[in-house]
């Protein structure tokens, strides 16, 4: 296995023959733009070899910026974590994003047979972070 940080939450994991690209911000700033990389982020979304997938963790720019998502083949299928109501999912298919792969929260699923996700959604009090957080196990 072999993890390449990029920066934030972004980062890449190559195992078994995959690339899994996980929270893609890496072009423009997030959080209606008072964010940037700090120390500034030396990859764009170009840089980066194509993935077989894409995992994000929730909607928050920080983690899934529009540009960067613009600069991704928006064809390469998109993990995310299954649950009602879903506002990323409603982004993602409202960015042109068709392969969207709904993970079911504490269920083992297998995607391929190279590649296992157990999802779990968030635990915090705060009740917008049920909605919103999420995590994954790849086996």
């Amino acid at each position: 296995m072999k993890i390449h940080f990029y920066g934030n939450a972004c980062f890449s994991i190559f195992h078994n023959g995959i690339h899994i690209l996980c929270d893609p911000w890496l072009d423009g700033p997030a959080v209606a733009g008072g964010w940037t990389h700090f120390p500034p982020c030396d990859f764009k979304a170009c840089d980066i070899p194509k993935p077989d997938y894409i995992y994000i963790s929730h909607i928050h720019s920080d983690h899934c910026e529009a540009t960067t998502l613009e600069n991704l083949d928006h064809n390469v299928p998109v993990i995310l974590l299954e649950r009602n109501p879903n506002f990323l999912e409603k982004m993602l298919r409202s960015k042109g994003f068709p392969n969207l792969i709904l993970v079911p929260e504490k269920i083992p699923t297998q995607i391929t047979p190279k590649l296992g996700v157990e999802a779990f959604g968030a635990t915090f009090d705060h009740l917008s972070s049920q909605f919103i957080d999420s995590s994954i196990l790849f086996v």
